[in-house]
């Protein structure tokens, strides 16, 4: 089965292949960042405080935390704050081979590749993205990633240059 007919089968289909994910920013920041990317995940994203976010990958995670397919752990930070990790189950497993939803999809190298990266770097990649959507490019691009992210600005030029990196390897691409 294609696991684009239900999105929450695609995120599912995600947290299967990485098993683990710490923290839902993190996850947040891969599925943006997949779909920048020509992925096909359909959620719709906005701009908040923290980068790209999404209500309907929040509900459909929650949906599978809720549904016992995955598990959430609150885990305390240095700062007294919660974060949380997202590991897939056994029964997201059987569920998931029960509709025949694809084991290694296209994407599986990249979304590896991503979740292996630091919240921060990903957060970066991610505004990056979002901003040459809009038509940014150049010093224009910097000086509004500075500006949306002073706590990242020292991490531009290795956001910028992963960013490219990655969008030079999208499906369909054409190398520059």
């Amino acid at each position: 089965m294609n696991a684009l007919v239900n999105p929450t089968l695609q995120v599912a289909q995600l947290l299967r292949v990485l098993r683990q994910v710490e923290g839902r920013k993190k996850l947040h920041k891969v599925v943006h960042i997949l779909q920048e990317l020509g992925w096909p995940f359909p959620e719709r994203f906005d701009y908040s405080y923290y980068g790209m976010y999404s209500r309907e990958l929040r509900a459909e995670v929650d949906s599978l935390v809720q549904d016992k397919l995955i598990k959430e752990k609150a885990n305390p930070n240095m700062a007294g704050e919660r974060t949380y990790t997202f590991e897939s189950t056994p029964e997201l497993e059987e569920f998931l081979d029960s509709l025949r939803v694809e084991k290694q999809p296209p994407w599986v190298a990249l979304a590896r590749q991503l979740n292996g990266l630091h919240t921060q770097v990903l957060e970066g990649i991610s505004t990056v993205l979002f901003l040459r959507s809009r038509g940014l490019h150049g010093e224009d691009l910097q000086r509004r990633f500075g500006a949306l992210k002073p706590h990242l600005k020292g991490n531009f030029i290795r956001c910028e240059t992963e960013a490219r990196t990655l969008l030079a390897r999208r499906p369909g691409a054409v190398p520059a």
